[in-house]
């Protein structure tokens, strides 16, 4: 069950960038199971995050949002790169938020971390009531992907969201503490 717990906050970290944390003790079952209960994906159902919405009919170029979104959710999500946490505050929503950032380090300083990636599989932008409906600020995209530990995917088609700001695509802090959710030995930002 620990694993599970530390593999959803990599989801996330910082446009998951800030965003997962695993245990340690946790098997592939137990993390399919952990996911469900907190909404996560197992085959092809998708989970994590509030609401969906619809498609937008923005004027955002959606080959650059796919684009911005997948180097923010698999770099973001990537043990390795969270290491260093200040060279990636920049990837999450509300990062300078006293709770996100005890969260951030929380899945920094977790050794099993080190393991996770996240390889996205689609981006969709959406439109204004979409965001709404996901509980996060305009403009925002829905992302799926993967959630890897040691190379095993353990979260497929994990959905979450990023939002813009300043210019830039971040992970968005619901999607983050959805993750982190699923582990309790990371302080919580929720």
């Amino acid at each position: 069950m620990r694993r599970l717990h530390a593999v959803a906050l990599a989801g996330g970290l910082a446009m998951l960038l800030a965003l997962t944390a695993c245990g340690s003790r946790a098997d592939r079952s137990e993390l399919a199971a952990a996911a469900e209960e907190q909404g996560g994906a197992s085959g092809d159902t998708g989970g994590g995050g509030g609401g969906g919405g619809e498609e937008t009919t923005t004027t955002l170029d959606q080959a650059q949002v796919e684009q911005e979104v997948t180097e923010v959710i698999e770099q973001g999500i990537n043990g390795q790169n969270l290491a260093d946490i200040e060279e990636n505050l920049d990837k999450v929503e509300n990062s300078d938020d006293p709770k996100v950032r005890a969260t951030l380090e929380g899945i920094a300083s977790n050794p099993t971390f080190s393991t996770v990636t996240a390889t996205a599989k689609g981006v969709e932008v959406l439109d204004d009531a979409g965001c709404e409906g996901a509980g996060v600020e305009a403009p925002c995209a829905q992302a799926t992907f993967d959630i890897s530990l040691g190379g095993q995917v353990v979260l497929p088609d994990y959905r979450g969201y990023v939002v813009q700001q300043d210019d830039a695509w971040k992970l968005a802090q619901v999607s983050l503490c959805d993750l982190v959710a699923l582990d309790p030995s990371i302080p919580q930002c929720a």
